[in-house]
């Protein structure tokens, strides 16, 4: 397997390369519209010579590694289809594909809690098999931010929380955060 980056804008590259690890790609993201940016990411990849191409989220720090390794299980398969991880606010954390299939990134109302249920629709009006992977969250407001923090940051939760990947560095910087600003900087509570 190899990660590629897939970013925007372009002029951040050297940015960008500080944040990932080494012997990670990048490929800038085309000028358009969302689901044109995912369909000319994924045949980007595969004009590079990838068989098969995940698109994984940047804000699920915390998802489970074996969904991750589940998803590369369906893709190694040489069966065409579309492997997808729902997140719990109706969108998806990740998406797999062995061809590009431009129907799937079509008449998506993009940013909203219908995301993953077109993204199937469209997969059955071209009778492509979808595989789902479990369910998990990405932080995209206040209500996830303070789940990621029940997660990564128990001792100071009031609720217990179901446990994914570690996620040390996002840890270590929601902590340094909260040490220097103060619990109410960044974890509102009723």
């Amino acid at each position: 397997m190899v990660g590629v980056a897939v970013y925007t804008p372009v002029g951040s590259e050297e940015e960008l390369a500080a944040l990932l690890p080494p012997g990670f790609n990048l490929i800038a993201q085309r000028e358009t519209d969302f689901g044109n940016r995912l369909l000319g990411a994924i045949r980007d990849l595969f004009s590079a010579g990838f068989a098969a191409v995940c698109l994984i989220n940047a804000d699920s720090p915390t998802l489970p590694f074996q969904y991750l390794l589940d998803l590369a299980t369906f893709l190694k398969q040489p069966k065409d289809r579309l492997v997808l991880g729902p997140s719990l606010d109706g969108g998806y954390y990740a998406l797999g594909l062995r061809h590009a299939h431009p129907r799937i990134f079509e008449e998506i109302t993009w940013n909203t809690d219908r995301v993953y249920k077109e993204t199937i629709e469209r997969s059955k009006e071209i009778n492509l098999p979808v595989v789902t992977l479990p369910a998990w969250y990405d932080v995209d407001d206040q209500f996830w931010l303070n789940r990621l923090l029940s997660e990564l940051l128990p001792e100071y939760a009031k609720e217990v929380v179901p446990q994914g990947a570690p996620a040390p560095n996002t840890k270590k910087f929601l902590r340094q955060v909260l040490v220097q600003e103060g619990l109410t900087r960044i974890w509102y509570r009723r």
